[in-house]
């Protein structure tokens, strides 16, 4: 949202409100993560009503009752508690800051016991530290700990370039980083579905339909991200980001 923001935009004056936000939570049962579009706090919605008439007088036009207003949290779930927490324990580790379930807990707001048991058991299997403790990182730890992507995607990255495969792995992990390029329009659900499968060919891959996406627009440009339902925007973002990956796996 663009009143919803550090900088004074000058023409922003009617600020048009529906009251809900995008956030990342935490599946309590799987403690897989997802971006769920659910009604802010209220603390967010006073961020969104001084946007209005920073300049001159505004108005702020709220889009749901005052029941919802009233029943609505005053601040927000700090996001340590509603996001994966494998990244955050990598970066406790090389800091060498002890084990990240005892430093975790002296925070302000500490995340559940379970889900940094979930966290440093999966960077026990992909290898990344030495013991169940995840106070110390392995070889491949400390690699992984250098690069600005979730530890899965890392590794994956690292394989890739033993297994001669970098390119295509650099757009896949890159992709998965930040969003999805595919738009799916209202009323042409059924022909952007065809056209992602039409990238995908045979394989019936989401990941081979990113790769092509991507090549194809680098290639062609905006034309063919118009004819293939994808989002311009986004796939400029990816192929910055996947410079930076690029840069982080060499070194």
């Amino acid at each position: 949202i663009i009143a919803e923001t550090s900088i004074t935009v000058e023409d922003v004056v009617y600020v048009v409100d529906c009251g809900r936000a995008r956030l990342t939570s935490v599946n309590e049962l799987s403690l897989v993560s997802a971006l769920r579009t659910c009604f802010y706090a209220k603390a967010n919605g006073f961020q969104r009503r001084g946007r209005a008439g920073r300049c001159r007088p505004g108005a702020w036009y709220r889009l749901f009752t005052s029941w919802q207003w009233a029943a609505m949290e005053e601040y927000s779930e700090p996001e340590m508690l509603r996001s994966p927490l494998e990244e955050l324990c990598l970066e406790v580790a090389s800091l060498e800051l002890g084990a990240p379930a005892a430093f975790l807990l002296d925070s302000l707001s500490p995340p559940r016991a379970e889900a940094v048991q979930h966290a440093v058991a999966l960077l026990r299997r992909l290898g990344a530290v030495t013991d169940d403790s995840g106070a110390q990182l392995t070889p491949l730890g400390r690699k992984l700990a250098r690069l600005q992507v979730h530890p899965m995607l890392g590794k994956m990255l690292l394989l890739g370039g033993l297994f001669r495969c970098a390119q295509p792995v650099l757009t896949v992990c890159a992709a998965l980083g930040y969003k999805s390029p595919f738009l799916c329009p209202l009323g042409k659900e059924a022909e952007a579905n065809a056209a992602k499968r039409a990238l995908a060919g045979d394989s019936g891959s989401d990941h081979v339909a990113l790769v092509a996406a991507f090549d194809g627009w680098s290639r062609e440009g905006g034309r063919f991200a118009s004819r293939h339902f994808l989002s311009a925007q986004t796939l400029s973002y990816v192929a910055r980001l996947r410079g930076d990956l690029a840069g982080g796996a060499r070194e």
